[in-house]
């Protein structure tokens, strides 16, 4: 019997993370009964920089399903603060492109998000992703003793993921709910 999954995709900060997205979605929708992009409001108006408290309101809404979430970066931290604060509870998580030093660059507590963290988890990162590297980003996970997930290292040295075949990972990880 097939559980009935939503996808929830969160991109990256930067309005430019829009196309890939939606370019993930496209690939992976085929795998979920449904899926949703959440559009950030700092992407219509220009601004620089996501409002987490603006798109945690619009994130907890309507989890009538069971979901997963699949993010980017500056989504990685919004599902790990409605994570965190028990606005969400997905049943999987994707996180591609860990920011860490983002993060901390931008005032915000990522350790305290680590806290407990328990949801099962593919990590994604680059080897020498310049907003943290994959060798870092499996030292933090050690440190935090984060448990139940994988961790995918892929080559690369910028933060863009584009070039990573993410449906691929997927079917490696038995985490689509179609076959």
């Amino acid at each position: 019997m097939k559980m009935e999954m939503k996808l929830i995709l969160l991109g990256g900060n930067s309005k430019s993370n829009q196309k890939w997205i939606e370019k993930i979605e496209n690939e992976l929708k085929d795998s979920f009964d449904s899926t949703e992009i959440q559009y950030y409001a700092h992407w219509k108006n220009n601004s620089p920089m996501i409002d987490f408290d603006i798109e945690l309101e619009r994130l907890a809404k309507d989890k009538k399903q069971q979901y997963s979430i699949f993010a980017k970066s500056a989504g990685i931290l919004l599902a790990l603060k409605g994570i965190k604060n028990k606005i969400i509870s997905p049943e999987y998580c994707i996180f591609v492109g860990m920011p860490i030093n983002w993060a901390r660059e931008n005032n915000i507590d990522f350790d305290s998000l680590f806290e407990n963290y328990s949801i099962r988890t593919v990590f994604i990162q680059k080897s020498e992703d310049p907003v943290f590297s994959s060798n870092e980003l499996q030292i933090f996970l050690k440190q935090k003793k984060v448990k139940n997930y994988v961790f995918v290292k892929v080559k690369g040295n910028n933060h863009d993921y584009d070039d990573v075949d993410i449906k691929k990972i997927f079917k490696e990880h038995k985490l689509c709910t179609q076959s």
